[in-house]
């Protein structure tokens, strides 16, 4: 399909139906992309309701599959930032609810759907997907069919949250206090669920970026652990390193974070900021400005030792049991030192 089809496609999809629900990621582009779409859908007179979770492993699950279908009963569904091939998750999706119309906005790995519409910036626009965020694309499809101008800051956020600002600045300059908000859903999603739904909640209510900004950050705790995070992996910097490790040792959920910020002062160079989770490590892996495409990395070696994970060129994230960790980081070091195959192309 030809993408101005899949375009019209996606156009026709948005005003086709009374009753939508969205699922969608619980970072910053994620959280933007789905309350977009909330706003998009109101703004055409349909029902929406919206579920993320601060553990992403959750969002997807069967469990949430079953308690949006009895609670909600919606008509169509929207997948804003996540992919349930890529979660292992779409056949228990349609287990769930049979042969709903689903539509999938998403910006990493494409995959093609049988019963399903996916749209993708690549297959768009052909711009590939680290410069091209969801809450972007969700903002340029629902500006298509309706006026968006009210919300263009919920699509800063995305923007600025995702490190697309070089790409829209023209969006970026209107708002330049986005980051705010960016930082406020790190602090509510490290904490946990209940204070990320909270949040959300509060930011779905804001009729203005004025108002938004007025609400107060729900955990500054959180700001302030992150500080301590990056004045620890600093000291432990050394020149020549391949790889730089942290290990994070605060409560919070905050490698994402703390790997954004690092990665930024210090472009070219590779961090992969760890978190023990259940029996093993949970990882944000961050690259700048680098030849090698963390995510194909990542992807390629975790799932030598038992674990996976994905990603952009820039930004990825994986997990690892314990037990294979120091194995992992030798093979990982290995495959940046050596990335002919993982070598940053034309696509990410």
């Amino acid at each position: 399909m030809d993408s101005s089809a899949l375009w019209n496609k996606a156009k026709t999809f948005v005003q086709e139906y009374s009753q939508y629900h969205i699922f969608c990621d619980s970072d910053a582009d994620g959280i933007s992309a789905g309350l977009l779409c909330v706003k998009g859908l109101e703004s055409l007179g349909k029902i929406a309701t919206l579920t993320t979770r601060a553990s992403r492993e959750d969002i997807l699950s069967s469990d949430e599959f079953l308690s949006v279908d009895s609670s909600y009963s919606p008509e169509a569904i929207i997948i804003v930032d996540l992919n349930p091939v890529s979660f292992g998750a779409y056949d228990s999706f349609r287990l769930v609810f049979g042969e709903i119309p689903l539509l999938i906005i998403d910006h990493h790995e494409i995959h093609a759907y049988a019963d399903a519409l996916f749209i993708h910036p690549q297959e768009l626009f052909g711009i590939r997907g680290d410069r091209y965020c969801s809450a972007k694309v969700v903002f340029d499809l629902f500006s298509s069919v309706t006026s968006m101008d009210a919300h263009s800051w919920i699509a800063a956020v995305g923007i600025v949250g995702d490190m697309n600002e070089r790409f829209f600045p023209e969006i970026v300059k209107e708002f330049p206090q986005a980051k705010v908000l960016v930082d406020y859903i790190f602090c509510a999603s490290a904490v946990d669920e209940e204070s990320l739904l909270d949040y959300i909640a509060e930011l779905r209510l804001a009729q203005s970026f004025d108002e938004a900004l007025r609400i107060p950050n729900p955990h500054p705790e959180v700001a302030l652990a992150v500080q301590e995070e990056i004045v620890s992996l600093r000291s432990q910097l050394k020149a020549g390193e391949a790889v730089h490790w942290h290990i994070i040792s605060s409560p919070f959920s905050i490698s994402g974070w703390v790997a954004n910020s690092v990665s930024v002062d210090f472009p070219g160079e590779v961090f992969v900021i760890l978190r023990e989770k259940g029996n093993g490590f949970s990882m944000s892996v961050r690259a700048q400005h680098s030849r090698i495409h963390v995510g194909r990395a990542i992807k390629s070696v975790a799932s030598r030792f038992g674990g996976g994970g994905g990603g952009h060129a820039p930004a990825a994230g994986g997990w690892v049991p314990s037990s294979s960790l120091e194995e992992f980081k030798k093979a990982f070091e290995e495959a940046i030192r050596s990335p002919q195959e993982f070598l940053v192309g034309e696509r990410a």
